[in-house]
């Protein structure tokens, strides 16, 4: 049937009858533009993260000190090697640590580096330094695999204390994986190695 807007259709009831349709159709628009669009559930699953396997290696490297700093069995801190035994205010120390993934969190976990004073003081943070914190999240690292963090880090010019520590570990939000295994203080930083300062 047509209709007409004559003396025979009444305009109101048109109405009536026109809009609740217009605005169901641009509410599912909105709606479409709103809502991210699901990946498929009966897909393959994502594969591994290239970026952060170019950086997994088969075993630590000749010169690595050893350690091992267990942050709940998700993942561990296996070695590191410095390019300097000491460090001045101002100046730049290269570190690199080698990370395993022995269960790595689900979620967007990351890395975090903390330089660390005398007392135990936070001068600064170094979380997202380096190709292996710009790679992604370690809840994409593949079990059982060692993976290279090269870090530069940049001392304060003021720095006034005899010694500093690179503390490290893991997080998300504001939860750290819990340090069960290694040398660590009260706030689940793992205590790596600590640096003499000289003048």
């Amino acid at each position: 049937m047509t209709y007409a807007l004559t003396d025979r259709v009444n305009p109101r009831g048109f109405a009536s009858r026109l809009l609740p349709s217009l605005f169901l159709g641009v509410s599912m628009l909105w709606l479409g533009a709103c809502v991210e669009p699901q990946a498929d559930a009966g897909g393959p699953p994502p594969g591994p993260n290239k970026q952060m396997e170019a950086l997994a290696v088969p075993e630590l490297p000749e010169g690595a000190v050893l350690s091992h700093f267990d942050f709940e069995s998700r993942v561990s801190l296996e070695g590191y090697k410095l390019d300097q035994t000491s460090v001045k205010p101002g100046g730049r120390v290269k570190i690199t640590f080698y990370w395993r993934g022995d269960n790595p969190p689900q979620g967007d976990w990351h890395l975090f580096t903390h330089l660390l004073d005398s007392s135990g003081r936070q001068l600064a943070n170094f979380d997202a330094v380096g190709p292996l914190r710009g790679a992604g999240s370690i809840s994409s690292w593949q079990r059982g695999k060692l993976y290279v963090d090269e870090q530069e880090i940049d001392l304060p010019r003021d720095l006034d204390t005899p010694f500093v520590t690179l503390a490290g570990g893991g997080w998300t939000g504001v939860v750290r994986l819990d340090l069960i295994g290694g040398v660590n203080d009260d706030k689940n930083r793992a205590l790596v190695v600590r640096l003499p300062v000289t003048k």
